[in-house]
């Protein structure tokens, strides 16, 4: 199975909501990223897997764990 097929099967839609959006409005200090933090909350997530460092100073944020790819693997395994 190549990348694009496993992200095909694992892969859901998730629709930001007004209150997770309003939570995570001015959570980053890159606002650009507030939108990564509204859909970790409108899905439920329990980490956020990301190499920004603007996310990643926040770990955790509203019980959300802030984890680089590889530490994220390390942890899974």
């Amino acid at each position: 199975m190549d990348f694009g097929e496993l992200v095909a099967r694992h892969a859901r839609l998730w629709e930001i909501d007004t209150a997770s959006e309003q939570a995570a409005a001015g959570a980053c200090r890159d606002a650009k990223d507030d939108k990564s933090l509204a859909l970790a909350l409108a899905c439920d997530a329990a980490t956020l897997v990301s190499s920004d460092d603007d996310l990643l100073v926040l770990h955790p944020w509203q019980g959300i764990q802030m984890l680089r790819p590889a530490a994220f693997l390390r942890r899974e395994n």
